[in-house]
């Protein structure tokens, strides 16, 4: 008989009477339970049964059964009996849960609430594009690792697939700089900042691992622009109100369509539908990676803020001229 074995995910907070992980909140209406409460989940470590958690903690198993459903189903527990293997569904759950947060800690720097108020200047948003020509240009130095290291066939055509369709993006960034009055031939020989090399060897190493870490990265970075919505309106704000050609603002929008076009974003997704279950250990490596591209980006990003606002003082014209984050233990 297969026994569950509650399991409190990692990185739950208790900060007064509030327990959080990945943007879920859970408090109580009888706070003098609060701390029975929190001592009953620190119970929850993947190898007690609910028999025995029950039976420390004093409480009935229909009871505590109902607790541990609704925690899991908040995203603060998983109940399963042996975490060897995770079923893809369980991992698929946590793993949307903290594609949001991901995102938002990569562009959560306040520097990006004064570019789109108009707070900041044209030059730290075309740097901006000029970086994302960089990084976009080298696919063929990280993507090609992947389909080599595909863990199939199947995946194999998928990643290849991917990287047909990927390989000239960055023309649509380098268009949107050209119409700025930036020369064909002086981007061509911009050297990427340090940390846009970063992320392209980031990537690389990531490849080499399989193509399941490195489209679980993957995913996080189209997640970057699902709301295209928002990132459309946040491209055509900002470039109306620096006075930009319209012709910058069009090509960094056909870069979103055109992705969501290819339905990049579903590429993880679809991989997974023929996996019943992931072993720990890849699940492990894929939240690890996915938390060190995301500090990444804040890198990134403050570097590109830095480069092109000038408080680096150097201009885009100089630049022509040149925490454990496993998921199971």
């Amino acid at each position: 008989m297969n026994e569950v074995r509650p399991y409190l995910l990692p990185h739950t907070t208790f900060e007064g009477q509030i327990a959080s992980r990945a943007g879920a909140v859970i408090t109580l209406r009888d706070t003098s339970q609060w701390s029975r409460f929190v001592t009953l989940l620190n119970r929850c470590n993947g190898r007690s049964t609910l028999e025995e958690i029950a039976a420390e903690a004093r409480i009935d198993v229909p009871s505590l059964s109902g607790l541990m459903n609704d925690l899991e189903q908040g995203g603060f527990v998983w109940t399963l009996s042996d975490y060897s293997n995770i079923p893809t569904p369980v991992f698929q759950r946590e793993f949307k849960r903290w594609l949001p947060v991901w995102v938002n800690q990569m562009y959560d720097q306040p520097f990006w609430r004064d570019l789109y108020d108009g707070m900041s200047g044209p030059q730290t948003l075309i740097g901006w594009a000029i970086e994302n020509m960089h990084y976009t240009r080298t696919v063929m130095a990280h993507m090609p690792y992947a389909v080599a290291h595909a863990e199939s066939s199947e995946y194999e055509a998928i990643q290849l697939r991917h990287l047909s369709e990927e390989w000239d993006h960055y023309r649509m960034f380098m268009d949107g700089c050209i119409a700025t009055g930036q020369s064909p031939d002086a981007l061509s020989r911009t050297r990427p900042l340090v940390t846009s090399t970063a992320v392209t060897h980031f990537m690389r190493s990531i490849a080499r691992e399989g193509a399941i870490v490195y489209n679980a990265c993957e995913a996080l970075l189209e997640a970057t622009t699902e709301d295209d919505t928002s990132v459309i309106d946040f491209y055509e704000t900002a470039g109306k109100r620096y006075g930009l050609p319209v012709e910058f603002t069009s090509a960094l929008v056909r870069h979103v369509n055109v992705d969501k076009d290819f339905e990049h974003i579903d590429i993880f997704d679809s991989m997974l539908s023929s996996i019943p279950s992931l072993p720990s250990g890849t699940v492990n490596r894929i939240f690890d990676a996915c938390q060190r591209l995301a500090e990444l980006f804040v890198l990134w990003n403050t570097e590109i803020h830095e480069f092109y606002s000038g408080s680096r003082k150097r201009s885009i014209a100089a630049a022509s001229s040149v925490q454990d984050s496993s998921l199971v233990h």
